[in-house]
């Protein structure tokens, strides 16, 4: 049972890598608003 479908794993590659990325650069670029919004939660 070998599922054929690369585009499904690319999409998942390239979602995680978008979501780590704009994570990252939030806390780059807004460490206070980042330490708030966790703080609050």
């Amino acid at each position: 049972m070998e599922s054929e479908e690369p585009k499904t794993d690319w999409f998942i590659f390239t979602a995680t890598g978008i979501v780590i990325a704009v994570v990252t650069l939030l806390l780059l670029l807004a460490p206070q608003a980042s330490q708030e919004a966790i703080t609050r939660t």
